[in-house]
């Protein structure tokens, strides 16, 4: 007599935590913390099998993805949060165009990890879909694909995603759950998401 064939199933979450970096800046602003969204792969036994974030991408040096960040890189990153405030962030970035820290700017880069990475930390959840195991492989993949779209264009990053031609965490992700059919997503609320192309309602 044989068993009985169990079915896979998983699940794929919308996540949010909110970010680190120049914490207090999005206070003065906004009154709390920008959101960092992230999605999440997750079986039937509650293991996150995968995330998959956007970040601002090292170009300062020859760092793979996930390794030490440069002291350039954080420059770039913390420069926006002081500059896209007050307007001077466009002047900055075409004084440095014309220079060779150019080539250095992060640009927006997914990153795709195996395991719980910062799943724990994220304190809003929301099921976006599940299904049966191939089905959500299927979704997974079509996901990923669409970021990687977005490293190939090579985005300029930065912190504040809000208006044209800027790009962040937010703005990607918005982007790609667009491209594969996903209406915008409802969270609490909890955290400043000013960067959504499509803002959670």
């Amino acid at each position: 007599m044989t068993g009985a064939l169990t079915l896979r199933h998983l699940r794929i979450e919308l996540c949010e935590r909110p970010v680190r970096l120049a914490r207090q800046v999005d206070y003065i602003l906004f009154g709390k913390p920008l959101a960092h969204p992230f999605l999440a792969l997750i079986d039937e036994n509650e293991r996150v099998l995968s995330e998959l974030h956007f970040v601002p991408y090292d170009n300062s040096s020859s760092a793979t993805h996930g390794g030490k960040r440069t002291r350039l890189n954080r420059l770039f990153e913390l420069s926006t949060a002081a500059t896209v405030p007050i307007g001077i962030d466009k002047l900055i970035r075409n004084l440095l165009s014309k220079t060779r820290l150019a080539k250095s700017y992060p640009t927006l880069h997914s990153v795709m990890t195996y395991g719980p990475r910062q799943y724990p930390t994220a304190p809003e959840h929301q099921v976006i879909a599940s299904g049966y195991y191939a089905e959500m492989i299927e979704f997974w993949q079509d996901l990923r694909a669409s970021a990687a779209k977005i490293d190939r264009e090579m985005r300029p990053y930065d912190r504040f995603g809000c208006g044209r031609n800027r790009h962040n965490c937010q703005t990607g992700l918005a982007e790609i759950l667009k491209q594969n059919g996903f209406l915008p997503m409802s969270l609490s609320g909890r955290y400043a998401a000013p960067g959504w192309t499509f803002k959670p309602q």
